[in-house]
């Protein structure tokens, strides 16, 4: 799971020669917290998993999950777990069909064209959709997603969670850093996904 985390830079001492200086102490203490957090944030994705296992195997949801009854059980999970921002399910031609966040039934938010959505079709599993901007909640967020499969086979739609950035900058906001030191953690496209200090004015 580590391997799924994002990267973790370690950018230190904006005064030059302190830099030279202390490489060494630098690389370590860097690759000594990447290798921590992403330890941390590899069980994230784990208990993820796990979590979209259990919503994909709810019978509503397999059997028809635009019944006001799915938003109910998602809510209900929501609530529990308030590092996400939201629970959903979608269906293969991209529209919103569930969701623990209230949405308009009659024109219903479409993720066709989100790169995280594509990746999930494709995958045929349990997949990390990376970093987007919630269209439907307009916060920062890390996209999960889990094919729901019913009882011949078939994929029928996909249960995905967005995990909310503002719990991964509380998360880094605790590691100790040295004087004029920043911790960015990065996804592997070098998208900023949280910034210790400073965290709202970079992401």
């Amino acid at each position: 799971a580590v391997a799924l985390a994002p990267a973790f830079v370690l950018i230190a001492w904006n005064h030059h020669q302190d830099l030279l200086g202390r490489q060494a102490d630098l690389n370590q203490a860097a690759r000594r917290i990447a290798h921590s957090r992403a330890y941390e944030f590899g069980e994230k994705i784990e208990d993820t998993k796990g979590l979209l296992a259990i919503v994909a195997g709810f019978p509503t949801v397999k059997s028809d999950p635009s019944t006001a009854r799915c938003g109910e059980i998602l809510a209900d999970m929501k609530r529990a777990l308030p590092i996400y921002v939201n629970l959903g399910v979608v269906l293969p031609d991209g529209n919103l069909a569930c969701s623990a966040e209230s949405f308009d039934r009659k024109q219903p938010p479409n993720f066709a064209d989100r790169e995280w959505f594509r990746r999930a079709l494709a995958a045929g599993g349990f997949s990390v959709g990376g970093y987007v901007v919630g269209r439907l909640t307009g916060k920062h967020i890390f996209l999960f997603a889990q094919p729901v499969i019913d009882e011949n086979g078939r994929g029928t739609s996909l249960a995905y969670a967005s995990l909310d950035l503002a719990w991964l900058s509380r998360h880094v906001a605790n590691i100790p850093l040295p004087a004029d030191a920043a911790l960015l953690v990065l996804d592997n496209q070098g998208r900023i996904l949280a910034r210790h200090p400073d965290h709202d004015e970079w992401v």
